[in-house]
């Protein structure tokens, strides 16, 4: 399985022919495909704030029916916490939601699939993938 970080899912969305090419390798692999809520709050963000909200909230709603949600539970929020503390100590921020998405695929022992290399690759035990 692996966790999708809410840039792939947007490009997903977007129609991005790189982005549709890694879903086709992970399908074709038989790779289980999940993501976290704190990914589905951004979707649903985007596509509230987007001009045609009625239809990016159908295919948010669309993709994310195709996807396994990985549980944000105590267990999650406390490593978030100690992730974002740790960070904060050495002042390499990134921010409550990424620190949250970390803490949940970590949770589940399951890698980030994301470009977002910068701010995930600051967390040690993190597995992650770049698309």
């Amino acid at each position: 399985m692996v966790c999708l970080d809410t840039d792939f899912m947007v490009a997903l969305l977007r129609g991005d022919p790189r982005a549709a090419a890694k879903a086709g390798e992970l399908d074709t692999r038989g790779t289980r495909l999940a993501t976290t809520p704190v990914n589905a709050f951004e979707l649903f963000l985007g596509a509230h704030r987007s001009e045609r909200r009625g239809d990016n909230v159908t295919r948010v709603l669309e993709l994310l029916s195709s996807l396994e949600t990985l549980e944000f539970d105590l267990w999650a929020s406390e490593k978030a916490g100690s992730i974002a503390a740790d960070l904060w100590s050495r002042g390499e921020t990134i921010g409550a939601r990424d620190s949250m998405i970390a803490g949940v695929a970590m949770r589940h022992g399951e890698a980030i699939l994301t470009r977002n290399t910068r701010h995930f690759s600051r967390i040690p035990q993190l597995r992650h993938e770049e698309w």
